[in-house]
């Protein structure tokens, strides 16, 4: 009888009424689920949330029915914990299984507000090498060693070194300390403190998870299981299998966000109290926004209107900026400005239409009025075409981008000018200089305080160009 096989009726005894006259028996919630099932289970739990929970609006199954969404993360599960399952090394317990399917049940009907449970994962798969067996990876990425350590039984741990000859050698052994040799080798709710740049032979230490607002490098290392530069609660954009462009602009934490979709008044700000109001004139309603698939509109400038903010008070504490919007000229012909922060006294970071108006150009102005400026080759910018505008400073550089690539960079020196309002198509007049404006349409024009980064910028632009993106769901990904 196989190990497998052999699990599958334990299992059943632990659950038969005699359970209480056996010895070494774990009672376990839920019903022993086969491996060729577990899948089909996971999927059906995953995407019957995903409708409920997310729905078209917030980028849950919006283009597709829930049994087109079963069939795609059943491919995505059997890849990855199908394939675990499967492993005739690591040990499949049915009866943890249907744990594990009683747990997804739980945080599904919460909208995972109780996020999915690695370890309850892990505990599926009891191993199969006794100790001083030989667990060696075949690669070093995360589902190989996890595969490794999840052949070794009885809570043995694959420990990982270096043999004389530089090659890598795995061996099921007992923990006697709290060192780990990889990033799967250590127990339950603790994770292994590693270097980023750790590869075979270097040793870390098992240490608690780490709560909500600390640092952190993976989701492993975080107690919520979701670790977006700190440990935190997941957003939509790591729940839902797809992402629209708004869930990411949202993850992204911005301190203002306007979706500039309403047909007249006050612009509605998605963070703040104070929204941005129409200046210069009557700023229209374009029917045809930016994001693809999205029939909320844009904004119209035209005739010197523009749209006017106070910038968000956190500006002033952070060291770090960026710009971001769509903008859609009329015409390529002069000077255009897109976003700007400014006052009545002086002007500060700011992005423009240049030159003829079809280059694109960003100026990290400091606070000591000093000139940082990027600007793109003539022919960038085309009249009625949408562009993804980004203008990001990390406290030393500034980096522009136009339709998720870079245009160029420029050292900044000392805190940049942030006083004042966010003025969307707009140049103030300062002395001699006449306002100038903005012809066109302008969408989704979102500030932070602080620097989006590269790949931020291209999901950004890919969601607003191609619609929402396929997200993987976290059980999946840890696995990988």
């Amino acid at each position: 009888m196989s190990l497998s096989s052999s699990a599958f009726f334990r299992s059943l005894l632990c659950f038969a009424p005699i359970v209480s006259s056996l010895g070494g028996c774990e009672v376990l919630p839920g019903t022993p689920t086969e491996a060729s099932a577990i899948c089909a289970e996971i999927a059906r739990t995953v995407c019957e949330a995903d409708a409920r929970c997310f729905g078209p609006h917030a980028g849950g199954s919006a283009g597709a029915t829930v049994a087109e969404c079963e069939r795609a993360q059943r491919m995505e599960c059997d890849a990855t914990i199908g394939a675990l399952a499967s492993d005739p090394r690591l040990g499949y317990d049915p009866a943890h299984a249907g744990a594990l399917l009683v747990s997804l049940d739980e945080g599904a009907q919460s909208c995972w507000q109780t996020p999915p449970d690695v370890d309850a994962l892990v505990a599926v798969f009891q191993g199969s090498g006794v100790e001083g067996a030989d667990c060696t990876p075949p690669t070093p990425s995360s589902g190989d060693l996890l595969v490794s350590s999840l052949s070794c039984r009885d809570g043995l741990a694959c420990r990982i070194q270096l043999r004389i000859d530089g090659s890598t050698e795995g061996v099921c052994r007992r923990r006697n300390d709290d060192t780990c040799s990889h990033p799967w080798d250590c127990e339950a709710g603790m994770y292994c403190s590693l270097p980023a740049d750790w590869q075979p032979g270097i040793w870390g230490q098992c240490r608690p998870r780490r709560v909500d607002g600390w640092e952190c490098a993976s989701d492993l290392e975080c107690a919520s299981l979701f670790c977006d530069g700190h440990c935190g609660s997941a957003s939509d954009e790591r729940l839902s299998l797809e992402v629209p462009y708004s869930a990411l602009v949202m993850a992204s934490r911005p301190a203002m966000y306007l979706r500039l979709n309403e047909s007249s008044g006050a612009r509605h700000d998605e963070i703040g109290e104070v929204s941005a109001a129409a200046s210069g004139g009557t700023v229209s309603r374009v029917a045809s926004g930016a994001i693809h698939g999205d029939s909320d509109g844009a904004a119209g400038l035209a005739g010197g209107s523009f749209l006017r903010a106070p910038a968000p008070e956190v500006l002033a504490d952070d060291e770090a900026l960026s710009l971001e919007c769509w903008a859609r000229p009329d015409e390529v012909s002069a000077v255009q400005p897109i976003l700007e922060l400014a006052d009545a006294m002086d002007y500060g970071p700011h992005v423009w239409a240049y030159d003829a108006g079809d280059e694109i150009y960003a100026n990290f102005r400091d606070a000591e009025l000093g000139a940082h400026t990027i600007s793109s080759e003539p022919g960038t910018l085309a009249a009625g075409e949408w562009h993804h505008v980004v203008a990001s400073y990390d406290g030393a550089h500034g980096v522009l981008y136009l339709d998720g690539r870079v245009i160029g960079t420029t050292d900044v020196t000392g805190p940049l000018r942030v006083e004042g309002d966010l003025l969307v198509g707009h140049r103030n007049a300062y002395g001699d200089a006449e306002a100038l404006s903005f012809t066109g349409a302008i969408d989704e024009v979102a500030v932070y305080g602080h620097a989006l980064s590269a790949d931020d910028v291209v999901r950004h632009h890919d969601a607003g160009v191609n619609g929402p993106l396929e997200n993987t769901f976290p059980l999946f990904a840890w696995t990988r």
